[in-house]
């Protein structure tokens, strides 16, 4: 059960990766559907020249990645301190 820190440490990691992917992917073959997200909502402003939606698709996106970066945080305290090693806050 030492090993619960380490793996909670690689979902951090693994869903950072794959909301990069996703959003990514969708920005280049969202235009294939008929629906977008928020890739496809930041492309189709930075073709028609909408700064102001581009930016504010981009600052979506770092709020989200925060907030589940936060929520991962707080969990890796959690069975941290759960399991007795020692945790630095900096």
């Amino acid at each position: 059960m030492l090993i619960l820190p380490g793996i909670i440490a690689a979902l951090r990691i693994g869903c950072s990766r794959a909301w990069r992917s996703i959003i990514s992917s969708e920005a280049i073959f969202g235009m294939i559907g008929t629906s977008g997200g928020l890739g496809m909502y930041i492309y189709v402003n930075r073709a028609y020249g909408n700064l102001a939606n581009v930016i504010v698709g981009v600052l979506l996106i770092i709020v989200i990645s925060v907030i589940i970066d936060k929520l991962f945080s707080a969990l890796e305290k959690i069975t941290v301190r759960k399991w007795g090693m020692s945790y630095d806050e900096k």
